[in-house]
């Protein structure tokens, strides 16, 4: 059982493969839960310097931080587009020591899609869950973000149109998950924030 002391130290430690994920995905979460006084922090695996200047990439993160009000952020060092080549098990134990360090309430990251199919995201995801399941402090939740069943075939269809980097993506259409398993959070007074931290 956690003290009310440890709760308020990190309330959420969001798990991430890349800087953006943390806009993208938990923008508006972040914000409502900051407003309710919790505290935040975020583990990013890699500075995505497939995606531009890694460099260029962290600063966009950190000014995007200050707009969801997260004053802690940590960058693993992974190589981008490559943590599913990385040694899973180390990945794991490094994520582990993270968690029991910080001792979350709650454990946020990708579900086992990744929400685009991009093997970071998927690996990352994965790895977290299992950190999670193996450190000594065990979190009240794992909230794992996903895409509705409902929704798919016109994001298949988007995700089609927009990809680049095919080697980083699974070619099957993903299937989301079922949304009567899905806990929906409310973010629309957020949605400016949302956009003004988005890259």
């Amino acid at each position: 059982m956690l003290s009310h002391k440890k709760l308020d130290k990190t309330y959420l430690l969001i798990i991430i493969a890349h800087p953006d994920d943390e806009s993208f995905l938990f923008a508006g979460t972040s914000l409502k839960l900051r407003e309710s006084g919790k505290t935040e922090k975020i583990l990013c695996a890699t500075r995505g310097d497939r995606g531009g200047s890694g460099k260029i990439r962290e600063q966009e993160m950190r000014a995007a931080a200050r707009i969801l009000k997260i004053k802690s952020i940590e960058f693993l060092g992974y190589e981008d587009g490559n943590l599913k080549n990385t040694n899973f098990k180390k990945l794991v134990n490094v994520i582990t020591k993270k968690i029991e360090t910080t001792q979350p309430a709650i454990v946020a990251t990708f579900g086992r899609e990744g929400i685009s199919g991009h093997s970071d995201h998927v690996t990352i995801g994965k790895a977290a869950v299992a950190a999670a399941k193996k450190a000594r402090h065990k979190a009240l939740a794992i909230w794992l973000v996903c895409k509705p069943s409902s929704v798919m075939k016109e994001f298949n269809e988007f995700l089609g149109l927009i990809r680049v980097h095919h080697n980083y993506f699974h070619a099957k259409p993903l299937k989301g998950v079922p949304d009567d398993k899905l806990l929906k959070v409310n973010i629309k007074k957020y949605r400016v924030k949302q956009i003004l931290a988005l890259p």
